[in-house]
């Protein structure tokens, strides 16, 4: 049966006027069972029923908030959700109507403890977000009703306001809970936390104590055959040789990575003062030392920022870093450093840029998007520089074209 949601207004006019008073208010001001019942004796009475009942979907059970017509203690206080007529409902998700249960199910219905049985029953599932949170039942116990379109959109009117109160009612005390459970919430946390800040400690003691040595004792080996016994080496044994050897130098970097990483995790940045424009020529000057390289750098003048120097200086190594590895084959690296506003500083470069739709991967530890062949490093750079920029409570992003280079955006707490 098909359901019409537009009724005459004739049945709704008192009903709406009821539904209104019960599904207002403050949550908590009433009970959601005392709606109900409110709510069942204003159905009964637009409707001319015997009985009306509502009940609230908890798992696989109906459970009864409230009825007019019959007596609560009567009621069954749950029902299977899976079986009989409010399994249909619940399916469908759609008001239905059986003039005469007998023949819908062969025999009387019975709702009641003590043998009570209904002969007509309609009702409306109650809906929210296409989620059925309970049941709106009516029914007569003397003669078969035929409950015609309007009666059934009337039905679901009320079904569909009162799935509101259920949900809303459920949202309140969820929030109750969550604010009466909000210091012991915090306390652990802090707990853990503390816990997991002692066992970082532990993992960066381990990692600097016992795998520094080992790898340093596999370097050195690897050194003392190249340098002192080449000659008693074959070729294919050499080009082995100078594998390990690179393999620790990265390993070793990448240990000195993983330990900036974790102590950045812990350490407080402490603000002063500072002059980012000397800080920066200062970096490219010793940059440029230790490269080799010429430098096309363009320092914006009058760069100050409120921040902890050390992390800053950090910071602004590592991108001018990047720029000079990722500098285009034959061409001198070119760094730009200046403000677009007074909020955002940048890093500019002309090198090979990258597909904007692998972004979302720069910043993420290991996550490389050259091969360790053409361009070395260990993934950790990027992400060390994401972890100062939010240590000061800024926010980082990229812009990049391929073979036009790219461009690092950062906001920093300026100083006037």
């Amino acid at each position: 049966m098909s359901l019409n949601r537009n009724p005459s207004e004739k049945p709704l006019i008192g009903l709406l006027d009821a539904l209104a008073s019960i599904t207002k208010g403050v949550l908590g001001s009433e009970s959601v069972e005392s709606r109900a019942k409110r709510c069942a004796s204003v159905i009964r009475e637009a409707i001319g029923v015997d009985a009306v009942v509502l009940r609230r979907l908890v798992g696989e059970e109906l459970i009864i908030l409230g009825a007019d017509g019959i007596a609560e203690e009567r009621l069954l206080h749950s029902l299977p959700s899976n079986l009989g007529l409010g399994a249909r409902m619940i399916k469908e998700q759609q008001a239905l109507a059986v003039p005469e249960v007998q023949l819908y199910a062969g025999r009387r219905a019975s709702m009641i403890r003590g043998g009570y049985e209904f002969i007509s029953y309609a009702g409306a599932p109650m809906v929210v977000g296409g989620e059925v949170v309970g049941v709106v039942g009516v029914y007569t116990e003397r003669e078969p009703r035929e409950f015609n379109e309007s009666e059934l959109a009337l039905l679901q009117i009320v079904a569909d306001h009162f799935g509101v109160v259920l949900k809303n009612e459920s949202l309140f005390k969820e929030l109750i809970y969550s604010n009466m459970e909000l210091d012991t919430r915090v306390m652990s946390r802090t707990a853990e936390l503390e816990v997991a800040n002692k066992e970082m400690e532990s993992f960066t003691y381990m990692v600097a104590h016992d795998l520094r040595g080992p790898v340093r004792a596999i370097s050195s080996t690897s050194m003392i055959l190249l340098q002192d016994h080449a000659e008693q080496l074959s070729p294919e044994a050499k080009y082995e040789v100078e594998r390990q050897v690179l393999a620790t130098r990265r390993l070793s970097d990448l240990i000195d990575d993983l330990l900036t990483l974790a102590r950045l995790g812990r350490r407080k940045a402490v603000p002063e003062r500072i002059d980012l424009s000397k800080m920066a020529n200062d970096i490219l000057a010793t940059l440029e030392n230790r490269t080799q390289l010429t430098i096309q750098s363009k320092v914006d003048p009058d760069l100050v920022v409120l921040a902890d120097p050390e992390l800053l200086d950090l910071m602004l190594t590592n991108l001018f870093e990047n720029a000079i590895k990722f500098r285009k084959p034959g061409q001198a690296p070119s760094i730009h450093f200046g403000m677009t506003n007074a909020e955002t500083f940048f890093v500019a470069d002309k090198g090979i840029g990258f597909d904007m739709k692998f972004a979302n991967k720069v910043f993420e530890p290991f996550e490389r998007l050259v091969s360790d062949r053409d361009y070395e490093g260990t993934g950790i750079g990027l992400a060390n520089v994401r972890r100062i920029v939010h240590r000061h409570g800024g926010q980082i992003w990229v812009d990049s074209n391929p073979g036009e280079g790219t461009t690092f955006y950062f906001d920093l707490t300026t100083v006037p």
